[in-house]
């Protein structure tokens, strides 16, 4: 009950509270959040390029884990942050192969309480969009029932020091 309870607080929270947007070192974050699992009997991979995005630290951790979460709950036996610079911003992909998400389900996977599991309050990828979008970036997902899902995250770069 506190997890829910904390959950929903999180979910009702005003972003506007919140520290300010700092570089932050996106495959860190990424191994400190894949450090955290084994699944499929190994690790979390993360790959890719080291970049800086504009974000909180604590907020992308937090994120990420509710991404592999998710793929976990969908029987995925392997997932994979993929990050990188992009010609507009940072790319972080996260990628495993679950069971998917039906495409009439995944229209309405960002919505407030929709869940297509009995253990969740179904405020997971509400809260990530909600903090997401908050940096200033986009998420999006691809998914096949089957074949598994990849979340996209697309964030601004940080600033380079002069």
């Amino acid at each position: 009950l506190d997890a829910i309870a904390r959950t929903f607080s999180r979910f009702g929270a005003p972003p506007s509270g919140a520290e300010p947007l700092g570089p932050v070192d996106v495959l860190a974050v990424a191994e400190d959040a894949a450090a955290l699992y084994v699944i499929g009997g190994q690790g979390v991979r993360v790959v890719g390029t080291p970049v800086q995005a504009l974000a909180r630290r604590d907020e992308l951790k937090e994120v990420l884990i509710n991404l592999i979460e998710n793929a976990r709950g969908a029987g995925a036996t392997s997932v994979t942050m993929r990050g990188g610079p992009m010609p507009d911003g940072v790319e972080l992909a996260v990628e495993d192969d679950g069971r998917g998400i039906p495409a009439n389900d995944l229209r309405r996977i960002f919505e407030p309480r929709f869940s297509t599991t009995t253990s969740g309050v179904g405020l997971g990828l509400a809260i990530c969009l909600r903090l997401v979008e908050s940096w200033g970036g986009q998420i999006a997902v691809q998914s096949a029932e089957g074949r598994g899902t990849t979340v996209l995250l697309t964030l601004r770069p940080a600033p380079t020091p002069e």
